[in-house]
């Protein structure tokens, strides 16, 4: 029983977009920098074949060998395929109870095919959805997960609702897949930086991460920081962080590892000392081990987002991001 290392080819997306790495180029780049074994995959986003002109790919057997091969050639294993419930596919009108359910069986079924445990069920899928896909997942032997995602808590209703659902049906096929970004404070690392490059002034952007880390009321925190000179780029993006900002306590895992499948392991900076800026990782990871869950978490670099769109020259360097993740996890893990 151990905490086994991922990565997320999310995390190289802006390669991807590029062409700096195709798909295979992710895995390789994944294996060779961190040492994972683990692969998370979007598949809308890193598909495997185009997409034919349905509203759903079916993968022939080429596709399917393709993927496995792969698998092979790095001796990765596929760990969590990222699914989409999309209600609003049909214009004009929310997808019906019956076609959500139709669309959580062919992603079970195309996460089967390519040898995955779990999928990811996006936070806002309803509870009612995932129970009428419960037979389904038990066929195709895949787990539905219920991302856990900021600002949501471990202790939230919406959640807890799962939690029920799994023990009440005493199933191993639902369950929970919590990011590490609900137990983050403040601005992200990448946005502090953002900051920085854009010209803010140091002890501002210095006050805002200490500040956040000490529960400063965002009221009083903003107040404050605009007495300090803090640009408008400063400000604006205070005043969005009041509909992020929640901390889930680390201790809300305590009694809940055997209904947890997965974990993203979201983060948004690495510093030079491998060190998340504004996650805390060292007690979560702590509890996990002191409990004996048994899974993988995937490194999710939501990084490079902070600077696009922002007239901002900059672009993270997403591969060596991902390497000092896993410099951070190993020390945390105990590898």
């Amino acid at each position: 029983m151990a905490i086994k290392r991922g990565v997320s080819l999310y995390s190289y997306q802006q390669a991807y977009l590029t062409g700096k790495l195709d798909l295979e180029g992710c895995i390789k780049t994944a294996v060779e920098t961190t040492g994972a074994k683990g692969i998370e995959l979007i598949y809308e986003q890193m598909p495997l074949e185009r997409y034919p002109d349905k509203v759903y790919p079916n993968i022939s057997d080429k596709g399917i060998g393709r993927w496995k091969e792969l698998m092979d050639k790095y001796q990765t294993v596929p760990t969590c395929m990222d699914s989409f419930i999309d209600s609003k596919l049909y214009k004009g009108r929310i997808s019906t109870f019956q076609e959500q359910v139709q669309m959580m069986e062919q992603d079970l079924c195309l996460a089967s095919k390519l040898g995955f445990s779990c999928i990811r069920v996006l936070a806002l899928v309803s509870p009612e959805v995932i129970e009428a896909s419960l037979p389904a997942a038990e066929y195709y032997g895949v787990a539905m997960g219920l991302e856990v995602h900021p600002r949501l808590d471990l202790r939230d209703p919406w959640v807890q609702t799962i939690v029920n659902m799994a023990r009440r049906h005493q199933t191993k096929f639902i369950g929970l897949i919590p990011d590490f970004g609900i137990f983050g404070k403040g601005l992200g690392g990448a946005q502090l930086n953002f900051l920085k490059i854009m010209g803010e002034k140091l002890e501002v952007i210095e006050y805002v991460r200490n500040a956040f880390q000490q529960d400063v009321p965002l009221k009083e925190l903003m107040n404050t920081a605009l007495t300090m000179g803090a640009g408008e780029r400063t400000m604006g993006l205070l005043r969005g962080s009041q509909f992020m900002a929640h901390y889930c306590e680390p201790t809300a895992l305590k009694g809940l590892t055997d209904v947890i499948l997965h974990f993203h392991g979201k983060f948004n900076y690495m510093s030079e000392n491998c060190e998340e800026l504004t996650i805390n990782y060292e007690e979560p990871i702590r509890i996990l081990k002191e409990s004996g869950w048994n899974g993988y978490i995937s490194s999710e670099f939501e990084g490079q987002r902070a600077y696009h769109g922002q007239e901002c020259p900059y672009e993270e360097d997403e591969i060596e991001q991902v390497r000092r993740h896993h410099l951070m996890l190993r020390r945390y893990i105990g590898e």
